[in-house]
């Protein structure tokens, strides 16, 4: 009685009140099931389809009763109970082909990440995409960055950005995930990471959108990776907006690092000195110092580089410029082959950071 469920139903029932013992009963429950489905008694077709899955049923019935009753609920957003049924299939029913497994995993994970319990999802998901990857790279994956961003697994999560990037469809990866792997990815020093997230979140062409601790870093890590002309829109993204001194100069710095490395020098030392004026303290007046520094190499003149490598050193204990500086201050004092205090800062460098690593 296609079209007619009503019918379908009268039918089917009288068929298994009056011949209950009927081997045909279980096939008769299924298209009852259907029939009251497609009348919107959902009730009712789920009591049909539960009783196909109660031991003793044939289990190709049993595999539709739960496939089936696990998509209606799915379409009626009940997503507790579509966990619950397609976990049932995986549980309940054998040789299960890889397309089903797929969809079964793929829709707990689904299902869970709506459930606000997205580190739960995360084995569900890799599964779907094993089985499937055609049909569920991109939608398992982007559910994949939600899962570990919830379980702050920021490795996995930096190689799932990736695939999205590779899969151009990072752009359905929310913003605070994408901001939170580029800042974990800067501070454990993979800055390539780190740019290839936070650029993602920026809007260069509405640079206020954009929240300056964005660009800050932005910058920060196309200077370490030495794309230098990206930094420099950074660096001066942030210092359009930014208003506090000791930030302003941290900015500064990062401009002039940026315009050495594209060879302008003069502009470099001008941001220097603007920085310089706002008295920053710690690791952006270490930075500073460096950067002096490195103009003065660039003039020529190690004597004077020496001398500013030479402040970091005797007064800064930063764990990454102290080092840099003492590698800098001894090429400056070979350049002006005073080999005995090139040696003696040489030792102090291999004894006071022996893991250190030139850049």
């Amino acid at each position: 009685m296609a079209g007619d469920p009503q019918g379908a139903i009268r039918s089917l029932s009288e068929f298994i009140t009056r011949y209950p013992d009927d081997p045909r009963v279980p096939s008769a429950l299924g298209k009852r099931a259907k029939a009251y489905a497609e009348a919107d008694d959902s009730q009712k077709a789920i009591a049909d389809f539960d009783r196909l899955t109660a031991a003793g049923s044939p289990e190709d019935l049993a595999s539709f009763a739960w496939l089936e009753s696990a998509r209606m609920r799915r379409g009626e957003n009940n997503f507790a109970d579509m966990i619950a049924r397609y976990q049932g299939l995986l549980k309940n029913v054998n040789n299960l082909s890889d397309n089903l497994q797929a969809e079964a995993n793929y829709w707990i994970g689904w299902g869970l990440v709506k459930t606000n319990a997205s580190k739960d999802a995360i084995t569900y998901l890799e599964q779907a995409r094993k089985l499937r990857p055609d049909a569920y790279r991109k939608h398992a994956g982007i559910l994949l960055a939600l899962g570990y961003f919830a379980a702050q697994d920021a490795n996995k999560l930096t190689t799932e950005i990736n695939l999205a990037i590779d899969g151009k469809y990072e752009s359905d990866i929310p913003d605070q995930v994408l901001q939170w792997c580029g800042m974990q990815a800067f501070n454990a020093g993979d800055y390539t990471a780190a740019a290839n997230c936070l650029a993602r979140v920026a809007t260069p062409d509405e640079p206020r959108a954009t929240p300056k601790e964005v660009w800050r870093y932005l910058a920060k890590a196309r200077l370490e990776t030495n794309a230098a002309a990206g930094a420099l829109t950074a660096a001066n993204n942030v210092l359009d907006v930014e208003t506090d001194p000791s930030w302003k100069a941290d900015g500064m710095l990062d401009r002039g690092r940026a315009l050495l490395l594209l060879d302008r020098p003069a502009d470099a030392r001008k941001a220097a000195d603007e920085a310089l004026a706002l008295r920053p303290q710690g690791r952006t007046s270490a930075g500073l110092r460096i950067l002096l520094g490195d103009l003065e190499i660039k003039a020529a003149d190690p004597k004077k580089a020496s001398a500013e490598y030479l402040i970091v050193v005797k007064f800064h204990e930063d764990k990454d410029l102290k080092p840099l500086a003492l590698w800098k201050l001894v090429s400056a004092l070979e350049q002006q082959k005073d080999k005995a205090e090139a040696d003696k800062y040489r030792l102090q460098l291999k004894t006071e950071f022996p893991d250190w690593k030139s850049p």
